[in-house]
This record gives C-alpha cells, structure tokens and sequence, in this order.
C-alpha cells in the first residue's frame, strides 16, 4: 500500500478510506496473514496520524534512505500473533531482502512474511 495526494486533496479523507479498505482486503486475500505492517517517515505527521487512527500501533523505528522511518502494525482482528512478540524490523521477513524501492517514500505496506504486496495479491519486487 502506498500513497501520494496532492496538497489540495489532503484532508478530504481518501488517504483513510483507502486504507481502511486496503488493510480489509489485506487479511481477506491472505487469510494466514497474523499482521499488517506499515512504514512511512517519521517526519511525515500525517501519515503517521492516520496510521495510529486506523488502529495500528507503532513497533519500531529506524533510519533509511537517510531519514528516520516508523513502523505501525495492525494484527488480523480477533487474534494476536504470537510471530510478533518480539516486535520491531527483525521481523518483517521481507523474502530475499527486499527493501522499498527509494521513489514509494509516503508510505508502504507489508504483510508479515509475505514481503510487499499489491492489492490484486501479487507480491512486489521480487
């Protein structure tokens, strides 16, 4: 999942339910998936408020592509996955060592030892 707006339809609420729906879509295509990921820019507030509001939680925090990342992370409603307890990027289990490509800098989304995937279910480089 990853997203770009321009200013003038910011606040409109698109970002919200696009994810909503993608994070929906998410657990129903991959229905052995414990957990949700998403990493975005420290500094990108917005992002970082609408992941909190859609209910994810913050698991870690690092540096990439010379700028500090968060990570939020949505468990599959009416579980708790016990493959996160230790929390934090160790565990991302991106296959092969997949990182986000530079040019996807707003945020991105990753289900739990699948890697990046699209919304058609396909995973995403490599």
């Amino acid at each position: 999942m990853s997203y770009v707006f321009l200013p003038e339809w910011w606040g409109r609420g698109y970002a919200r339910e696009t994810c909503t729906a993608a994070i929906g879509l998410a657990f129903d295509r991959f229905p052995d998936a414990a957990r949700l990921i998403a990493v975005t820019q420290e500094a990108n507030t917005r992002s970082v408020r609408l992941l909190e509001a859609l209910g994810m939680a913050r698991v870690d925090a690092f540096e990439e592509f010379g700028a500090r990342q968060v990570m939020h992370a949505i468990d599959r409603p009416g579980t708790r996955s016990r493959a996160w307890a230790g929390g934090g990027r160790a565990n991302v289990g991106r296959p092969g060592g997949d990182e986000p490509d530079q040019r996807e800098c707003c945020s991105e989304a990753f289900l739990a030892g699948t890697g990046p995937v699209s919304a058609g279910g396909r995973r995403l480089r490599g």
